[in-house]
């Protein structure tokens, strides 16, 4: 189970994705406190919903290390993969058997504009 304090440090979006993506359900309202979030709604019975064997089946996991399927979970929300088209980055590197590379600014400097000169009016 995640503590409320672990879950409370996740940005609001990722609280939400997880637990519409783990389908948690929210038994309580928010309750802030001198301007500090303490419960965003999600009490302790709601959080023991994410467990390991749920983290497992959602992830398509056979790791016994919750913190670790955990972490991917957040990093997967936080940080979801560059879609190009209908194909991932990762997918084309896989097909292409390429690694992503940078383009080459080294003569950028070389490529300066020069302005033109103005005909003076008389």
């Amino acid at each position: 189970m995640v503590s409320r304090n672990i879950w409370l440090s996740l940005s609001q979006r990722t609280r939400q994705t997880m637990a519409i993506m783990l389908e948690v359900s929210r038994s309580g309202g928010t309750e802030v406190v001198d301007g500090r979030i303490v419960s965003d709604g999600y009490v302790d019975s709601d959080l023991a919903q994410i467990n390991l064997l749920r983290l497992q089946q959602y992830m398509k996991s056979d790791s016994n290390d919750f913190y670790e399927l955990f972490n991917l979970l957040v990093q997967r929300i936080e940080e979801p993969p560059i879609n190009v088209g209908s194909l991932s980055t990762a997918v084309l590197d896989e097909v292409t058997g390429t690694e992503p590379v940078a383009p080459d600014t080294s003569r950028a400097y070389d490529e300066t504009v020069k302005p033109k000169s103005k005909a003076k009016r008389k």
